[in-house]
């Protein structure tokens, strides 16, 4: 497996739904360049980055460090650093398992583990790693966040978790 091409599948799948389209400088991204609450409510900057806890303190703290702003330059250094801890954090979780999974799949689970919805002990994890993986989408989808979500319609988080449960399922 290639880590620079699960990073960039991950890129792809991660980059339209946090920001507008895939390239940050663009000037209508320019807002992502300050924190800002995600619509949950948590304090993030750049690409989808959670600033600290997520909470106002969190965020008082970074402005105090980095300022108001970031460049978009800065906005992709934290990204690429996100990535790579949560390849590495994947990698971990699935151990041997992880290499049974496609390039894309593995991408998948790493946007999962970047929106904060992969831990070790989930009933999803535990069967993606003995093969149920028709059965490990479906249980996956049983996520409280979504059917809330989805009762409201197809909104961004509804359509990247199904996109991520049919190629998880092997379905795309």
């Amino acid at each position: 497996k290639s880590d620079s091409q699960i990073k960039a599948i991950a890129s792809t799948l991660i980059k339209p739904v946090e920001i507008y389209g895939t390239n940050i400088s663009e000037p209508r991204n320019k807002r992502f360049l300050r924190p800002y609450k995600d619509d949950t409510g948590v304090y993030t900057i750049g690409i989808g980055h959670k600033i600290g806890n997520g909470s106002k303190a969190a965020k008082n703290k970074w402005v105090k460090k980095y300022g108001h702003t970031i460049t978009p330059k800065f906005a992709e250094k934290l990204f690429d650093k996100q990535l790579d801890y949560h390849l590495n954090r994947v990698k971990e979780i699935f151990g041997a398992t992880f290499n049974y999974f496609t390039d894309g799949q593995a991408a998948v689970l790493v946007d999962i583990s970047y929106r904060g919805d992969l831990l070790p002990d989930m009933d999803w994890v535990k069967l993606l790693q003995s093969g149920k993986n028709i059965e490990a989408a479906n249980e996956y989808l049983d996520h409280e966040e979504y059917k809330k979500r989805k009762k409201k319609g197809q909104d961004g988080v509804v359509k990247r978790m199904e996109r991520n449960a049919g190629i998880l399922a092997n379905k795309t």
